[in-house]
């Protein structure tokens, strides 16, 4: 089924993804957050700080790693049929799963 609807969704272009993942990414609050502490902790070290270097070098290493991740899923792609991906879903959903219970242990047995 979902094939299928991949198959009849319309065509975007690069820029229409790249822009959908920047606001899905601005609209995360933990990824904020995170560059907020990261960016506190490192201008405080650096002896000249550089605001613009520091975040092209976000840029390009978020660049580096979803080609990376999206070029090795392009090439294995094929050799999943659905039955894999049915399992890989499972498998994924159980690890999501165990973690979200680890947490609720964690939280009430203080």
């Amino acid at each position: 089924m979902a094939e299928r609807a991949a198959s009849t969704s319309p065509a975007r272009n690069g820029w229409q993804y790249f822009a959908g993942t920047f606001v899905l990414t601005l609209s995360n609050p933990a990824t904020i957050v995170s560059f907020i502490a990261i960016f506190g902790a490192m201008a405080g070290r650096a002896a000249s700080p550089s605001p613009a270097l520091m975040v092209a070098g976000v840029f390009a290493g978020s660049a580096l790693w979803w080609l990376f991740l999206s070029g090795t899923v392009g090439r294995l792609r094929e050799r999943f049929d659905a039955r894999w991906r049915r399992r890989i879903n499972l498998v994924s959903a159980a690890v999501l799963a165990g973690f979200a219970l680890w947490q609720w242990i964690r939280l009430f047995a203080d």
